[in-house]
Formats: structure tokens, C-alpha cells, sequence
């Protein structure tokens, strides 16, 4: 079975009441993950409130070293691009992760699947 992370994140109270709230994706990402022959162990589900200005990313920054320094997780799934790359400099992130280190990146709502190809 191949390995994930899940990453399920708001940046501000009022998205966590708009309907993306983190509840809502945690449950939609896990169904997926099932759906799709990924697993992913409680210790890979990040799930957090954290703003993308760069100073802050501290959460977010200990998913992205872990999925370059863990060989077998192949994917990182998440709610929507927006999610993840809020910037020009998340995208060369989430870029370099595809190209540089192989990994998969699920984008569920947006039913987006980044890949080496």
C-alpha cells in the first residue's frame, strides 16, 4: 500500500466556520486516502489553523521536511491547492517536491493529481 501525509489546513477562524473547516477536510481527505489505496497513519495527518506568511509556517514547514526525508511516503493530499501553495515561493515547494523528490500531490476538491509527469 503506498504511504501519504494528509494535510488539512485554515488559516483563519472565519474559514474554519465557512464551511472548510477542518473537520470537514480531515474526513474528506481520509475517505479519499481509503478510496485510493493510500495509507496514512494517525502520526502523518497534519491538521491545523496556521497563516501562510512565511515567518509563521513552522507546521507547515515540519510537513514538507518529513516528506522529503521519508522515502516512502509517495503523496501528500490535501483539500485544495489553496490549502497549500497561498504563493509564488509554496508552489516552487510543492514543485520541487513533484520533480526533485518524486512525490505525488492529491488535490481532492479541486480533483487535481500532480505527478512526475
Amino acid at each position: 500500500m503506498k504511504k501519504a501525509v494528509i494535510l488539512a489546513r485554515v488559516s483563519t477562524a472565519r474559514q474554519e466556520e465557512e464551511g472548510i473547516s477542518l473537520d470537514n477536510q480531515i474526513q474528506v481527505l481520509r475517505d479519499y486516502a481509503k478510496r485510493n489505496g493510500f495509507e496514512v497513519t494517525k502520526d502523518r495527518e497534519f491538521v491545523f489553523s496556521e497563516t501562510a506568511d512565511r515567518k509563521n509556517r513552522h507546521k507547515f514547514n515540519a510537513v514538507i521536511d518529513l516528506v522529503k526525508s521519508t522515502e516512502d511516503i509517495v503523496a501528500i493530499i490535501s483539500y485544495r491547492v489553496d490549502r497549500t501553495t497561498r504563493n509564488f515561493r509554496d508552489a516552487v515547494l510543492f514543485e520541487d517536491l513533484r520533480l526533485d523528490y518524486g512525490k505525488e500531490l492529491h488535490f481532492v476538491y479541486d480533483r487535481l493529481v500532480l505527478d512526475g509527469n
